[in-house]
This record gives C-alpha cells, structure tokens and sequence, in this order.
C-alpha cells in the first residue's frame, strides 16, 4: 500500500511538475548545489509542520515560489 503511495506521487512529480528539486533551486538562486540542498532541507521541515509528506532533496515548486517571492502575478 505504502509501495502504491510512493508509485502514484513519483507519476504525479514526473507528468504535473509539482516539486522543484535541490539542482533547480541552486540554479535559480545562483548557490551550490550544497546550499540548495540546505534550503530544501528547510523548506521540508516546514511543510512537515504543516502536516505534509515531503520527500528528500525536493520541495513543493509552489511553496518554494511563494517563500522566495517568485510567484507569478
């Protein structure tokens, strides 16, 4: 069940693009690779306050345009 769970967010992170992963973020924000590891980490952490399952080394793209102001108005 759990294996299905993974199978269904993995097609759904491929087809709707819904997570950015740690490389994106350095290469949008001008960091290391190491960095934009840190800031998902971070990122994460606060989404799981939130209640959200996250999975390592990608955040929500959504989140992470509206924590870095990138939102599209």
């Amino acid at each position: 069940t759990l294996n299905i769970l993974y199978a269904i967010a993995f097609s759904v992170i491929s087809s709707n693009n819904l997570f950015i992963h740690a490389s994106e973020v350095s290469e949008r924000l001008s960091v290391s690779r190491a960095y934009g590891y840190r800031i998902v980490k971070q990122l994460n952490e606060e989404l799981k306050e939130q209640g959200y399952l996250t999975i390592d080394g990608r955040t929500s793209r959504r989140f992470f345009d509206e924590k870095f102001y990138l939102k599209m108005w």
